[in-house]
Order: C-alpha cells, then structure tokens, then sequence
C-alpha cells in the first residue's frame, strides 16, 4: 500500500486488485452474501448479524414509505438477537450477482431478488411470489474479512405483497 506523509499524518493510498486478488475476494463476497440470505431466510439472526461491520447498516425501502427502515448494527443486535427464530418459511432467491472494487478494502453488490414466502392462507402447496427487488450493498474489508457496511434491500413490487 502506498503512503505519503503531509505534516505528520500519514495518508496511505488504496492500491487497486490484481485480477487474481480480485476474482478470490469475489468468491469471497458471494460467499458472505449466500450464507447471508441463507441465516436470514432460516432466521438465524445472530449469524446474520455476523456478516455486518461494527458501524454498518440495514436499510429497507419500500413503496410505501411507512414500510422504509434503517437499522444499525446496535439495532440489529437489540432487536433481532431476541427474536424466537423457526427455520423455514420465507426465501429470498437472487441472482445476477455483480462485485464492483473501489480498492481492495472497499467493494459494492448489487444483485436482484425474489422473495417466496408460504401462502398466506395456510394451504400446503409450493410458494408463492410475495415480491421482487435489488440489492445495493457496500462492503469494507476489515481484519481480512469482508464484512457489510451499508446493506440496502429496495423492494421493486412490495406494495403489492399478499
């Protein structure tokens, strides 16, 4: 890493990935991203919370801006580490994952959504489409792990959910 000295700071200068580097912390991000959505949809909120850096947040837009929220991590820990989890249920399934770096502590994801969630009616049968959207997520490389630093879920089709 490069590093010039103003004054008596030191400022030290991102150097940019190698290809390799970059295809490795690649697999790296998708990795964090599956196992992710994999513990929220199982609602296991204490490995979800995992994947989020110390500062970071969790924002939900919607529609309907009643339904908009942001959390911080503290948030999240205060109110999803208490929160009785039954595995099963809702799934989120993504594709067209895409890892841009802006250097090699910093990247984003951005990818697409479609939540499944059971029928509503408690009838037994396949899922249903409850609604679709992106993902728009920082991440920041801290400690040699990628971890979420701004995780953004805009839903596209949520007003129209069941």
């Amino acid at each position: 890493m490069a590093a010039a000295l103003i004054g008596t700071l030191a400022v030290s200068a991102a150097e940019p990935l190698s290809s390799e580097q970059a295809e490795v912390a690649r697999s790296e991000i998708i990795n964090l991203f599956s196992w992710s959505v994999i513990a929220f949809d199982n609602k296991d909120y204490e490995r979800f919370l995992t994947t989020f850096a110390p500062q970071s947040v969790f924002r939900v837009s919607d529609q309907d801006p009643k339904r908009n929220v942001n959390f911080s991590r503290a948030d999240m820990v205060k109110n999803w580490s208490l929160r009785p989890g039954t595995p099963g249920g809702d799934q989120h399934f993504t594709s067209n994952l895409n890892v841009e770096f802006a250097d090699e502590r910093h990247a984003k994801l951005h990818g697409y959504y479609v939540w499944m969630k059971p029928n509503p009616t408690g009838a037994e049968g396949p899922l249903i489409p409850a609604g679709m959207g992106t993902y728009d997520v920082a991440l920041i490389k801290i400690d040699g792990h990628w971890l979420f630093e701004d995780y953004h879920l805009l839903h596209a089709e949520a007003g129209k959910t069941p």
